[in-house]
């Protein structure tokens, strides 16, 4: 009886390994894999981007395009014939944005430190710089797709994030900003990049404004590229 027991046991035990969830940083870690792995993340430099962004309840569609250079240099423009030009530029620790009837003015506050997260070039390659405890809750299912759901707990100024991997290709589908007003932004049509696959379709969606979504296509991406001299210095308007 005693020897059954443990047979038991130990089969429950192993038969609990084997269906044993990954942790949240091994699920980011096969989603860096798949999609090239880290060392070729890395090894790009800098990313050239031009596409089409679309504005689904006001029905605008316009251009766009982008360079973003390691470590955190980032320069957007974004085109709207009923709108005009809008470009915002962040270079270190300083940002700043140009448009029209407003002219050239710096970001600061929630502003400036969201600009800064998105011009960090390399911040989503290891995730447990900027959060802790980072843990997958198990599978949920996210528009259809199996994922896995891991909550991310941030340790900076960022707010905590959920974020949806695809259980079948591990790729990054979804993340979700967790305080209550940040948008949602999911990723679709990975293709590749230099060495790499990135995401081609982001779908940007707001809480609390039904419809006012924003989507980016992007239809060309150009690896480590040459930056045109003086991008992302102020305009003199600044200095």
């Amino acid at each position: 009886m005693i020897n059954t027991t443990l047979t038991i046991a130990a089969f429950v035990c192993a038969s609990s390994s084997v269906h044993a969830l990954p942790t949240g940083e091994q699920v980011h870690a096969r989603y860096l894999e798949v999609t090239g792995g880290e060392d070729n993340h890395r090894r790009l430099k800098g990313l050239h981007i031009e596409g089409r962004v679309r504005i689904g309840a006001m029905e605008l569609e316009g251009t766009y395009e982008q360079y973003t250079t390691a470590p955190a240099q980032y320069w957007s423009k974004t085109v709207f014939d009923q709108l005009g030009e809008v470009i915002v530029v962040v270079n270190g620790e300083d940002a700043w944005q140009t448009a029209p009837s407003l002219g050239s003015a710096r970001l600061s506050g929630q502003e400036l430190t969201d600009a800064l997260l998105v011009a960090d070039f390399y911040r989503d390659l290891d995730v447990t710089q900027d959060f802790d405890p980072i843990v997958n809750t198990g599978e949920a299912d996210f528009e259809g797709e199996r994922c896995y759901r891991v909550k991310l707990t941030s340790t900076t100024a960022a707010p905590d994030e959920t974020r949806y991997y695809s259980v079948e290709t591990g790729y990054l589908i979804a993340r979700v900003s967790d305080n209550g007003s940040g948008p949602t932004e999911v990723y679709s049509d990975f293709r590749e990049v230099g060495s790499v696959l990135m995401p081609h379709k982001t779908e940007v969606r707001t809480q609390g404004i039904a419809g006012l979504g924003f989507e980016f296509i992007r239809e060309r991406i150009r690896a480590n590229p040459r930056v045109p001299s003086g991008l992302f210095d102020p305009p003199a308007a600044l200095n």
